[in-house]
């Protein structure tokens, strides 16, 4: 029991400073002797839980994909299930939201959104996912209509991130008559 929550500190302590260093210097300056040297521990140590930075991000992406995909199936849920489009619209007033968007968890959705090393990073495992949600609840939209809708919700979500907090009512209703405008014309 010792040893597990040891190395789930260290696991955390790893993170922290790789974290740290891609919003500094951006993901492709980052080193493992870097990663090491923020964390305070030696390269060993860093390769006794990570092969290298890639196989720490896939770890750090796959567990926050995880997170976002069981946060937003409880909303799709609600929706399929009968539930009108305003509690949809609606849910990012909970308070359930402020807390997924604080502190850590907002840093670590940010920051690894920005990691684009691969097609598995976090950003096109979220429109993948997204679209392929999108394409249950609006069967008979093409799928051009649902990649927009899709890229729509990617820079709702992150302009989220970056200001803290979900839209408003009065933003939502703002957007909707703005896309209803633009649409009609």
């Amino acid at each position: 029991m010792a040893e597990t929550k040891r190395q789930a500190r260290m696991e955390r302590l790893i993170q922290a400073a790789f974290l740290d260093l891609v919003q500094e210097r951006g993901f492709r300056a980052v080193t493992v002797q870097a990663i090491a040297d923020r964390a305070l521990i030696n390269r060993q140590t860093f390769y006794n839980y990570y092969h290298d930075k890639y196989e720490l991000t896939d770890q750090l992406v796959a567990t926050t994909f995880a997170q976002l995909t069981e946060f937003f199936d409880r909303r799709f849920t609600a929706f399929t299930s009968g539930a009108s489009p305003a509690v949809f619209r609606h849910f990012l007033e909970q308070q359930e939201q402020a807390a997924f968007l604080s502190g850590t968890n907002r840093r670590r959705l940010l920051t690894l959104l920005d990691i684009q090393y691969d097609r598995q990073g976090l950003a096109q495992r979220c429109q993948d996912y997204a679209a392929s949600r999108l394409a249950t609840l609006l069967p008979a939209s093409s799928p051009v209509v649902i990649q927009a809708i899709t890229g729509l919700f990617a820079q709702i979500f992150r302009a989220s991130l970056i200001r803290g907090r979900f839209l408003t009512p009065g933003e939502v209703a703002d957007l909707r008559a703005t896309l209803n405008r633009m649409l009609a014309e």
